[in-house]
């Protein structure tokens, strides 16, 4: 089995507002997973995501939060899934699962959140040949390092190397 980690910006896992630059970022995002995937053969996406509504609703407060600073009034925030949830669905042969824990997680930093994420991969793992994961740029070592140390054959890589791999497209 072959496991690539990805640490990521959470602002890019979704299309979640209408800033350009992010866009632009985030459809390059799209064509890397959808490359990876085809490429490595990828049959399982486990993704740090959340539920689409949960998430929508903690943005829809910060969002609350901010709008006054910029003197205006706040935008309503929909929930959207993830792209690599949007991808798999429409691939044969690739599952997506959420490997978010459940619940309110106010510090997610704590080792607890991680290993709840590395129980979550290692239920849903299967038969997997190939397995990309989708985390935070905190937990992906913590994560890729954990699976190392249970004997899988792991690749782990942080944002930049995503940006680098959408840089290469693009030319």
């Amino acid at each position: 089995m072959n496991i690539l980690v990805l640490g990521l910006d959470h602002w890019i896992q979704r299309h979640q507002d209408n800033d350009a630059e992010r866009n632009q970022a985030r459809r390059g995002f799209e064509r890397s997973i959808q490359q990876l995937i085809a490429e490595r053969g990828v049959e399982l996406v486990a993704e740090e995501a959340g539920d689409d509504n949960e998430v929508a609703q903690g943005l829809q407060r910060e969002e609350n939060a901010w709008a006054p600073f910029e003197n205006r009034e706040p935008r309503r925030i929909e929930p959207v899934e993830t792209i690599a949830r949007t991808v798999t669905r429409v691939r044969d042969g690739c599952l997506h699962t959420d490997i978010r824990p459940r619940g309110n997680w106010p510090d997610p930093r704590v080792p607890e959140y991680e290993q709840a994420m590395l129980d979550a991969i290692q239920d849903t793992i299967g038969n997997a040949d190939s397995v990309l994961i989708l985390c935070g740029e905190f937990h992906w070592r913590n994560i890729a390092d954990a699976l190392l140390q249970n004997g899988w054959n792991v690749e782990s890589h942080g944002f930049d190397w995503i940006v680098q791999q959408q840089q290469a497209q693009d030319r």
